[in-house]
This record gives structure tokens, sequence and C-alpha cells, in this order.
């Protein structure tokens, strides 16, 4: 751990504590913060700070560190949750990729400990009879508050645990909780209205501190902000998937675009305006939800206690660790991984174009390099598990792939450095 990071940690952990001191409080506090950070210099900014008198008390104060590709969320979460005294902090994931059962390497899942991962584990986590604090300096006033936390875990019974556990695919990083890695399949439709649906029942269910972890703002958001999204937004969402609009609309340029979108666009900042996939975006929106009803999709209810970090590398940090991930993704088996995924869509007679879960960077690369493509179909032909990869298809996939996380990680940094929410409403 370098010594900015390390600082980083000890902050957000300092933070962490002043605020789960008061969180039960009247009236509730949320605040955010943006971090930004240099290998010499750390710049905090307090984001915003509002107060309300009335707030969700049937799920826990919820902690959130997010930020962009590349920024060490992952680690500083367990470095943190090490660290918080008293309250027994679970982990959960809210990166839109890491969810898949198969995008491992290429979606950058937390690497977990299987010989830790007991089940047994899960009754104390999500408020069995058998809590105990992971911190090994406890002292009285921490018996105390393991007291409080049993007490309000005594209606979830084992039996609860034990689904919440198998459901979100509980695991564990140095005795730290993890939910909602790998849970899903990767030809499973999901979307933001299943996300906020299934992190809703397990902040329902747990009694400990939960650390939203994650770099899709939207899904954070809806949790943070207590989204409540139309009960048709899957159904229209799916409708809208399987016409042939987005396909009419890529390939019109900048300008039709704008049109089409109408006084939208007189909202959207400058690089919004100029952006095709915005713009697409909020024609679709339009299209099937109507002009009038787009506001009604889904309403910030904002009674949800929240502590949110968002961590915004410079570029030049988030350049040079996305090149290393990379060239270290592909020395951990990302092409035997996606091969895998190639072979596995054969047998279910899908290609991947089709599955939308594979539209992820560190996989869409495989996919759309037609080069590597047909080297992995002659290999299921001839039924035969040896595929040679030249190296110059290595390279241009590791060059897409880095280039494509760039792009990501300067739109990221746009979303995670802007404050979303209107606390003068």
């Amino acid at each position: 751990m370098t010594p900015i990071i390390a600082s980083i940690v000890n902050e957000i952990v300092a933070k962490i504590t002043e605020y789960l001191l008061f969180a039960d409080i009247t009236p509730y506090k949320s605040q955010k913060y943006v971090i930004k950070y240099s290998d010499t210099a750390i710049n905090y900014e307090k984001q915003y700070e509002y107060t309300h008198n009335t707030a969700d008390i049937d799920i826990p104060p919820i902690i959130v560190i997010g930020g962009t590709t590349a920024s060490g969320k992952s680690d500083i979460a367990v470095e943190v949750a090490k660290r918080i005294r008293c309250k027994i902090p679970i982990i959960v994931n809210a990166d839109s990729r890491q969810i898949y059962d198969q995008l491992i390497i290429g979606a950058a899942q937390p690497f977990f400990n299987q010989a830790d991962n007991t089940l047994n584990k899960s009754f104390s986590i999500l408020g069995g009879s058998t809590l105990k604090c992971n911190n090994i300096q406890c002292n009285d006033t921490c018996l105390s508050e393991k007291k409080n936390i049993a007490k309000a875990g005594n209606n979830i019974t084992n039996k609860k645990a034990e689904d919440i556990s198998k459901k979100y695919n509980l695991q564990t990083i140095n005795g730290i909780a993890h939910l909602m890695y790998g849970y899903k399949s990767i030809i499973d439709d999901y979307n933001l209205f299943d996300y906020k649906n299934d992190c809703d029942e397990i902040l329902k269910s747990i009694s400990g501190t939960p650390i939203l972890v994650g770099g899709t703002g939207m899904y954070i958001e809806s949790v943070i902000y207590n989204y409540e999204i139309n009960n048709q937004f899957v159904e229209k969402n799916i409708n809208a998937q399987k016409d042939n609009l987005r396909e009419r609309l890529n390939i019109l340029d900048v300008n039709q675009l704008q049109k089409l979108a109408g006084d939208s666009v007189k909202l959207l900042n400058n690089s919004d305006k100029n952006n095709p996939r915005r713009l697409i975006r909020i024609i679709e929106k339009k299209t099937y939800y109507g002009e009038e009803n787009l506001k009604d999709l889904y309403q910030k209810r904002r009674n949800r206690r929240h502590l949110y970090f968002s961590l915004i590398p410079e570029k030049e940090i988030a350049i040079d660790r996305i090149n290393n991930r990379t060239n270290k993704m592909f020395d951990n088996g990302l092409i035997e991984e996606n091969i895998s995924i190639i072979k596995f869509l054969h047998e279910k007679k899908m290609t991947a174009q089709n599955v939308k879960s594979l539209n992820s960077i560190g996989y869409k690369e495989f996919f759309t390099n037609s080069n590597f493509y047909r080297l992995v179909e002659k290999s299921i032909s001839e039924k035969t598990d040896k595929i040679i990869v030249d190296d110059s298809i290595k390279k241009e996939i590791i060059n897409s792939i880095n280039i494509n996380t760039v792009k990501l990680y300067k739109k990221q940094k746009t979303w995670f450095s802007k404050n979303h929410l209107d606390i003068s409403q």
C-alpha cells in the first residue's frame, strides 16, 4: 500500500467512525466527499451535507466507496472494513459487471479466499446468534455494541441468513464478507430495477454496516437516494431492446440526434450535447416512456442515511494502472476466460453479440476481433482445446482494452465529480 493510499484509508476510516457515532441521532445526516489524488497529494472536497428528520430506519446507515476504474476501490474498501470498530462491515457490490459469474478476470472481480468461505459465517454477518467483532482490540464498548447488533438481528432466522448467503453468493476476503459478486449468469437479463430490488433485500436483512463498493454510479445512487422506480421500467426496457431503434439511431450524426432529442438538449452540458451515446439514450427514453413520463421513471426520495466517498486518481496514475492491470489480466488467464465463455455460449446455441452482459470491457474486444473469434470457432468445429493466439492478435486486443478503459475512466471521472443530488428541493 502506497503512502497516499494509506492516507486515504486513514481519512475514510476516521470519517466513518465519526459518522457512525452519530448516525442514529436525529436530525439524520448524509454526506458526500470527492477524493482526488496524485502520487504526491490528496484533495478532499465535501460535495454536500444535508439533514433529514425522517429516515428508512429498517436499513442501517450506508457507506459508499465509489469512483473511477483503476482507483483502488476494492482494495481500499477491504482495508477500511478491517479497521471499522464495533460495526460489523459487509461489502456489497455496486459494479454492473462484477455481478456475473463468468466475468471474473476481465471484470476485475476481487480475489476471494475460498478456504475462508464457510456458510456458518453468514449467521453472524446477517444477524444470527454468533455475532462477533473482527477487531482484535475489542473493548467493553464494542461488547455492548455487539449486544445491540445481536438484538437488532434477532428477527433474522438462520434460514433467512442461509438464503441470503446462497442467493447473493457470500464470499470473504480476510474475513470481510462480500455479497452480490458473481451471483448472476451472463445470459440473465439484469438492470437498474433488479439491482435496486436485490440490494434492498440485503440491506433489510443485515444488521452490520453495509459498504457499497463499485463504479456503476446509477446503481449506487438508486440505493442511497432510494429511487422509487416505475413498475413498468423492466417491461419497457426489454421491449426497447427487442426492436431496432438503436440500430437506426447509431447511423445518424450528432446534429441529427440533437434534433430528435429536442428540448432535452438544452439541459445538457457541452460534452453531453456532442455525445452520441448520451443523445441516443435520451431519444430512447422519450420514445418508450413519453416526454411527460420521464420524470416518473425514478424519483429520489432522499431518506436513506449515507456517507459517500468518490475516489478519482489523476489521469497519469489511472492510465499507468490500467495498462498494468490489463497485462496482469492476460497473465492471469483472460484469453482462456473468453475462450471458455464462447464455448459455453456455443453449447447454449447463443452468440456473444446477443448477450448484453458481454458488451463489457475485457470481453467485447475479444468477441469483436474477427481473427480471435475464428480461432475459437475453428477449435470448436475440430473439437480441440488447443488454441494458439498469435502475439499480433494479443497486441490488438490489449490495445483495444486499454483505449476503452481510458475512455471509461474519463466518463466515470465526470460522473463521480458531479453532484447529482439537488439538496435545495
